[in-house]
């Protein structure tokens, strides 16, 4: 008797995988997320001398899932430049006007729903008065 009800149990098992798996569809999603690229190619160029006083930033950026991107912007006087802005939509950013003759630093930090990468730091120096 106890063959029967495992071989039985086995009967019953498979027949109710059977139909789970024609219950269940695979909607395609995947779930796994990647993260950002690295940000890059950035404006004004990384070691740039003789920079208007007025600058620009611009970096490219992207995310290999296509997810939405916003980007904290870290910038100042010293190698670890502070955080000026955070949640930032743009791939562009105006620091305001600088001083004359002084090397700045920035960088990127790119973030999408679940995950974030760093971008390395940059500087540039403005142009003498």
């Amino acid at each position: 008797m106890p063959a029967r009800f495992n071989c039985g149990m086995a009967i019953v098992f498979t027949i109710l995988l059977f139909i789970f798996s024609v219950n269940c569809e695979d909607d395609g999603t995947n779930y796994e997320n990647l993260s950002p690229n690295r940000p890059s190619n950035p404006t004004p160029p990384d070691g740039a001398a003789d920079q208007p006083i007025d600058v620009q930033f611009f970096w490219s950026c992207s995310d290999p899932d296509g997810d939405p991107l916003v980007y904290d912007i870290f910038f100042g006087e010293t190698g670890n430049p502070p955080p000026v802005a955070s949640s930032h939509s743009d791939t562009t950013y105006n620091p305001g006007q600088l001083e004359y003759n002084t090397t700045y630093y920035w960088k990127i930090v790119a973030f999408d729903p679940r995950i974030s990468r760093t971008g390395p730091i940059w500087s540039f120096t403005t142009e003498v008065e």
